[in-house]
């Protein structure tokens, strides 16, 4: 995207979540421009997954915005599928909480459907997968439960990973977490399952309602904390899109927090500079004007991460194939990379572009080992 396309980008957002005077007419005067492609935007806005939170603002201002049949229709056909695959997305999760309840389990939500009571609507935030909690002495008993709810070729597709257990039922992938996740920064691993382990408990949660039912989600104290390590492990993977800057931004704006306790764990987690770094997206992009812990000069790196994640896609997926060709590509890619990590985690940059040297110089002389030892017939 170009300037343009990029400001009317951030404009339909900040209208969407925030319903701002100020920014609808901003997004008026965008539009007279004629210096932007809508196709560009809307590649973009489907890149990062948020057709479904702009769409309500873009017909609004139909009138105005000169889209073409298709793009109209392709916003009409998606709202309405959102809101089918949300209906059967907590039909699912709700008969899988009840299962789950009856072994004595006490799941809690993560994540995705929790955060999505958040939005203007919970339909219009996309959900790609159900991230469920039952922690460690749980865990096998509500795998054994899903997997005999399970046909067999969900079964065969299967997944169990380092803190979760991914399968896919009715149509719907679940996450059965014996852990919510992992820190971002490593050092800080134990202090992160002690807070989990704290928080993530009935009597520490709040709950949500779907189809009558109590379902547990995290307490807002832990929510923002576990949203925002999230959001940090992403980026430092490569892996952020625009729109998990949204739920973190949502949680900052409508919902309450001691920021005492907030500031000690960030610190405990070594993400403090972090927080500030990122907050900065939020307050250039998304048009936050406090955040804790944030100042002036924290964020001069916002524009540039802007456009790291702007690059990146939801999930990567907008990831570039040059590590895969090899060669100067490779090298350029890795460094590359690694400065995108350093402006946020300096520390583990380092080590993460020594490792991945070190696997690819390993990985060249394997491959001419191999070679010499496979003898032609």
């Amino acid at each position: 995207m170009n300037q343009a396309e990029q400001d009317i980008f951030f404009s339909l957002l900040r209208i969407s979540l925030w319903n701002r005077e100020k920014d609808k007419l901003y997004f008026q005067e965008l539009l007279e421009r004629n210096d932007f492609s809508w196709s560009s935007i809307f590649k973009s806005i489907e890149d990062h997954a948020l057709l479904g939170v702009v769409a309500d603002t873009i017909l609004s201002f139909l009138e105005h915005t000169k889209l073409n049949e298709h793009q109209k229709n392709l916003i009409i056909q998606y709202v309405a599928n959102s809101h089918q695959k949300r209906f059967q997305t907590q039909q699912v999760l709700v008969e899988v909480f009840e299962k789950f309840e009856a072994l004595g389990c006490n799941p809690i939500l993560l994540k995705g459907e929790g955060l999505a009571q958040l939005y203007p609507s919970r339909c219009v935030r996309a959900c790609g997968d159900v991230d469920v909690y039952v922690g460690t002495k749980d865990f096998d008993k509500a795998v054994a439960c899903l997997n005999s709810m399970c046909e067999s070729r969900d079964l065969n597709h299967a997944l169990l990973g380092n803190h979760d257990y991914t399968i896919r039922y009715k149509g719907i992938l679940f996450e059965i977490h014996f852990k919510p996740g992992y820190a971002s920064v490593e050092k800080a691993e134990q202090r992160f399952q002690e807070l989990a382990n704290y928080w993530l408990v009935p009597e520490k949660c709040q709950t949500m309602t779907i189809f009558g039912k109590q379902i547990l989600i995290p307490a807002v104290q832990y929510n923002i904390l576990y949203v925002f390590e999230h959001l940090a492990r992403h980026y430092r993977n490569s892996e952020l899109g625009i729109r998990q800057f949204l739920d973190w931004a949502l949680l900052l704006e409508k919902t309450d927090f001691q920021e005492s306790i907030l500031k000690k764990n960030l610190e405990e987690l070594f993400v403090l500079d972090a927080w500030k770094r990122l907050g900065g997206v939020l307050q250039e992009g998304l048009g936050i004007e406090k955040i804790p812990f944030i100042e002036a000069n924290d964020c001069k790196l916002s524009k540039e991460l802007i456009q790291i994640v702007l690059s990146r896609g939801n999930f990567a997926r907008l990831s570039s194939d040059l590590e895969k060709k090899g060669g100067f590509f490779y090298i350029h890619s890795v460094f590359k990379r690694s400065r995108e990590i350093a402006l946020v985690f300096p520390d583990y940059s380092k080590k993460w572009l020594i490792k991945r040297l070190n696997n690819s110089i390993k990985g060249y002389f394997n491959k001419i080992l191999f070679k010499k030892s496979v003898k032609p017939n």
